[in-house]
C-alpha cells in the first residue's frame, strides 16, 4: 500500500515536470511578430511591415492576402525577405494596398521561412477616398472624380459640401473613374467633395473657388451698355464694379456669392 502511494505520487510529480517544461516550449511556438505602419487606409497606401522573432538568415516573403486563402496568389502584392542577424524583418519593407472594396477582412502575411506550415498574419481595414482632377477653379466649372476603396457593385453618392451632385456605380473592386459634375453656385474659398456608399464615407477632398466675372458683350463702343455678372465672391458683399480705373457702379452679392 506504502509501494503503492509512493508510485502515485511519483507519476504526479513526473507529469507535473513534463507539464512545467511543456508550457514555455508551446509559448515559444508562434513567437514570430509583424506589425503595420497604420493598421487601415484606402487603395495606394504604402506600409511598412515590421517583425521579430524570426531565424537568421531564414528566407521567405510577405505580401498582402486578398482573397483570405492564407497563400500567395498572382496579384496579390509581394516582396521576398532575408532574416537578418538578429531575426527582425529588414528594415524597408513595404507594400502598397492594392485597388480592393471595403468591407472585406485582408491580412498582411509572413511566410518565413517559405513553405513553413505556420504563417505570420495581421489585419489590414481598407477605407474609401475620392480623388479630384483639380483642386481649385471656378463656379461653373467641370470637375472630374474618381474613387477607390468602396464596396463593390455599390451606388456611391458624391457631395459638394452637402449637396449631393450625383451618384455613380462602383465596380466589382470597389472603384469608379469618370463621374463628373459642375461647380455651382459657392461662395469663395475652401469646399469640400466627398462620396458615401450604404453607410460609409470617404475623407473629404478640398476644392478652392476663387473669384470670377463675365461682362457682356466683350467689345463694343463708347455709350454701350456692358452687363456684368460675378460667381465666387464673398456672400452678400458689396461689389465694386470699375471700368479702367474709374469706378462705374457698386452692387452686393447674394447668399451664394454672385451677383447679376
Amino acid at each position: 500500500m506504502k509501494h503503492s502511494r509512493f508510485f502515485r505520487i511519483m507519476a504526479a510529480a513526473v507529469i507535473l515536470s513534463l507539464l512545467m517544461i511543456a508550457i514555455p516550449a508551446t509559448l515559444a511556438l508562434g513567437a514570430e511578430l509583424i506589425s503595420l505602419s497604420v493598421a487601415s487606409g484606402p487603395p495606394g497606401t504604402v506600409i511598412v511591415v515590421s517583425g521579430t522573432g524570426f531565424t537568421d538568415g531564414d528566407t521567405g516573403y510577405v505580401w498582402f492576402d486578398i482573397d483570405g486563402d492564407d497563400a500567395w496568389d498572382t496579384g496579390e502584392p509581394r516582396v521576398s525577405v532575408t532574416i537578418p542577424t538578429g531575426g527582425a524583418l529588414p528594415a524597408g519593407v513595404t507594400l502598397t494596398i492594392p485597388t480592393v472594396p471595403r468591407g472585406t477582412t485582408y491580412e498582411v502575411e509572413a511566410d518565413i521561412p517559405s513553405g513553413a506550415p505556420v504563417e505570420v498574419a495581421t489585419p489590414f481595414a481598407v477605407t474609401p477616398k475620392v480623388t479630384t482632377n483639380v483642386s481649385s477653379g471656378y463656379v461653373g466649372d467641370t470637375i472630374t472624380v474618381s474613387g477607390s476603396g468602396f464596396l463593390a457593385s455599390a451606388t456611391v453618392t458624391i457631395y459638394y459640401d452637402t449637396t449631393s451632385v450625383g451618384t455613380k456605380t462602383t465596380d466589382s473592386y470597389g472603384a469608379f473613374t469618370g463621374f463628373t459634375f459642375t461647380v455651382p453656385a459657392s461662395t469663395k474659398g475652401t469646399h469640400t467633395v466627398k462620396g458615401k456608399d450604404t453607410t460609409v464615407y470617404s475623407p473629404t477632398v478640398n476644392f478652392i473657388v476663387s473669384p470670377k466675372i463675365t461682362i457682356n458683350p466683350t467689345s463694343g463702343a463708347v455709350g454701350d451698355t456692358v452687363t456684368v455678372s460675378g460667381t465666387g465672391f464673398a456672400t452678400s458683399s458689396s461689389i465694386t464694379i470699375s471700368f479702367d480705373a474709374v469706378t462705374m457702379t457698386t452692387i452686393s452679392t447674394n447668399p451664394s456669392g454672385s451677383f447679376s
